[in-house]
């Protein structure tokens, strides 16, 4: 297993609202991600910290999504009102 930088044992400490520039931009984020949410529901891929593995979630507003991403692709995004928190 690969080390990577952050503390995700412990609370977020900052939090980013992003959105997607156009259908082909992903959205990369610019600090260690401990989790996400969405306002609307839908579909997103995102690739994960560690792997880097694309993995394509679907996913309901207003929840926390306790995942170490570094990316979300734009080609298929249908939730929307993203933050992340790390």
């Amino acid at each position: 297993m690969t080390a990577i930088n952050g503390n995700f044992g412990s609370p977020a400490n900052e939090g980013l609202a992003i959105a997607a520039g156009s259908d082909t931009t992903d959205l990369v984020v610019p600090f260690a991600v401990k989790g996400f949410m969405v306002n609307v529901a839908g579909n997103l891929t995102v690739d994960f910290q560690v792997s880097g593995t694309a993995v394509p979630l679907t996913v309901v507003g207003g929840l926390v999504y306790p995942l170490a991403i570094r990316r979300i692709y734009a080609s298929g995004l249908t939730a929307s009102g993203i933050t992340v928190f790390g």
